[in-house]
């Protein structure tokens, strides 16, 4: 019996059948010697079906010419008689073959050949070659060399952006420490003229110092999955006010001219997070201000349309003249570690697009950008939000008026702080306001001063959170806990680097009375102590 004929008993048999069916799509039985082969398709749906009264040669060109992939083809030859006995004769039993075939649904699919030759029939090139499906597994393959890709990618982006952010963080700091040098000579000089501009500078410094490392924060909580998003009310058109005063400043200073529109605002009055939304605006606003040419026109339209649920999507649409991304700069615009490496995007710029992108997303809207080469650049924000309940129906907005500050004159705060410089600084902006400051250096010496003193001699404490012995939030328990009347209405008002959302839940928790984040601005801690701080007459 030869050994295709005991091929084909083989195959015939209903056990190996079952044997083979589950797992394979097709078996071949071939002796290359004879050039014939025998075939069982498991899979015809699939595989199709195959000629059993073709040659092994035959069948292997036929395969080439018609159903093999063009760019596997090469690989598919190794098939060919000459090349297998080739490899048999080096001494190999075994090849495995992974390639695409059109198959009969006119798909391409990955299939594998496995080929064993029997080595039990001297002088002759026999062999069984199984045929099977491995979809799958290439995908798999292919999704695990895109990760590693990606994370080869991210990881020399990252590498790159501690290299950049270095150089940035360096740049503000050179700066202030320089002009802290500078601003010495000048005192010492008695310019006063020189003295104020450098203080205009090396403040102008650490704003820019402030808003780099808030990035950075928000980058790595977003990153994290920690961003949160806080819903209370507001007015659209409060806040869009607000960011054309901020991006009018910004815009006068390159020569540009800003314009701002609104058509189709169904209702102002909406919930959602006023400082993110801000945020994103500003985002986008600011890079395309740094990228716009002198005397060039940017302009900024607010449109709404209704929304499920009631809800009501709002459209912000910004543009640029005189500058078209490419479609290369574009790539990476939003991503945090490397959309300021394109000549488009500085890093300040391409990070606050990123954050821009990503609250958006938290907020299942979305950011898109469209240009074409020579023509103006357009980013249209689309954010879903709700309607306040309380303004149902729309109403024009209520002007913001500033907070003249109070006369404190009289008062006594006490300061709980355990850095030396911070408290030498908060009690010199306190005293400029005619306030007495008592310094605690911890949470404990905070509470035993307050216990100590007679009721009523404390207007106010401004307290810090990490502290030593007793942090800020056990301090203002204890005080709380007190058994005097003054210790459960004084304002205790947190004066901390904690700055995210759920810091001022926490001030809240412990029954502090409001939150003022640092590094101080005194605009907000004053307004917040004219809020809170009963005066004396």
């Amino acid at each position: 019996m030869s050994v295709i004929e005991a091929g084909k008993k083989i195959i015939d048999t209903e056990v190996f059948y079952e044997l083979i069916q589950s797992r394979y799509a097709a078996v071949v039985a071939a002796n290359l010697s004879e050039d014939t082969c025998a075939v069982r398709v498991n899979s015809p749906d699939l595989i199709g079906v195959l000629c059993d009264d073709e040659t092994y040669g035959e069948h292997i060109e036929k395969a080439l010419e018609t159903c093999v992939c063009v760019d596997d083809r090469e690989h598919y030859a190794t098939m060919r008689t000459e090349n297998l006995i080739s490899i048999f004769d080096s001494g190999r039993t075994h090849v495995t073959i992974d390639y695409r075939r059109k198959c009969a649904d006119g798909q391409y699919h990955w299939i594998r050949h496995s080929i064993d030759r029997d080595i039990t029939k001297h002088g002759q090139y026999a062999m069984l070659m199984t045929m099977l499906v491995i979809d799958s597994q290439k995908n798999t393959e292919q999704n695990l060399r895109d990760a590693l890709a990606y994370a080869r990618k991210a990881g020399k982006a990252k590498s790159d952006f501690l290299t950049s952010i270095n150089h940035d963080l360096r740049t503000p700091m050179n700066a202030i420490m320089g002009l802290g040098t500078v601003l010495s000579g000048d005192l010492k000089a008695g310019d006063i003229e020189s003295a104020g501009d450098h203080i205009k500078k090396l403040q102008d410094c650490s704003h820019y110092l402030l808003s780099l490392l808030g990035d950075i924060l928000d980058m790595s909580r977003i990153e994290s999955g920690q961003m949160i998003i806080e819903r209370a009310p507001f007015s659209l058109m409060l806040l869009l006010h607000e960011v054309r005063s901020l991006v009018q400043q910004q815009c006068a200073g390159k020569n540009l001219s800003i314009s701002f529109s609104q058509k189709n605002i169904i209702n102002h009055r909406l919930l959602g997070d006023t400082l993110r939304l801000k945020q994103i605006v500003l985002g986008i606003l600011s890079n395309m201000i740094q990228n716009t040419s002198e005397d060039g026109v940017i302009s900024l339209s607010v449109e709404q349309e209704r929304h499920k649920n009631g809800w009501l999507l709002t459209r912000l649409t910004a543009r640029n003249t005189g500058f078209a991304l490419s479609d290369e700069l574009k790539c990476g615009l939003f991503e945090p570690f490397e959309g300021f490496h394109n000549s488009y995007s500085s890093y300040n710029g391409s990070l606050g697009m990123s954050i821009a992108s990503n609250l958006t997303k938290i907020m299942n809207g979305a950011v898109t950008v469209d240009c074409r080469p020579g023509e103006d650049t357009v980013f249209v924000i689309e954010i879903p939000l709700e309607v306040d309940p309380a303004h149902s129906k729309a109403a024009p907005p209520e002007p913001k008026t500033e907070i003249e500050p109070a006369d404190f004159s009289g008062c006594t705060f006490l300061l709980a702080e355990d850095d030396e410089i911070n408290a030498a600084i908060a009690t010199a902006i306190l005293s400029s306001q005619g306030i007495e400051v008592d310094v605690a250096q911890n949470g404990e010496l905070a509470v035993q001063m307050f216990e100590a003193a007679e009721p009523g001699r404390y207007d106010a404490v401004l307290m810090d959170v990490m502290m030593p012995v007793l942090n800020g939030y056990e301090a203002t328990d204890r005080i709380r806990a007190l058994a005097r009347p003054d210790a459960r209405e004084i304002p205790i008002i947190a004066m901390t680097a904690n700055a995210f959302l759920e810091d001022v839940a926490a001030a809240k928790a412990h029954r502090m009375t409001a939150h003022v984040p640092k590094p101080i601005d005194v605009k907000i801690l004053l307004e917040t102590l004219t809020k809170y701080v009963a005066v004396k007459k």
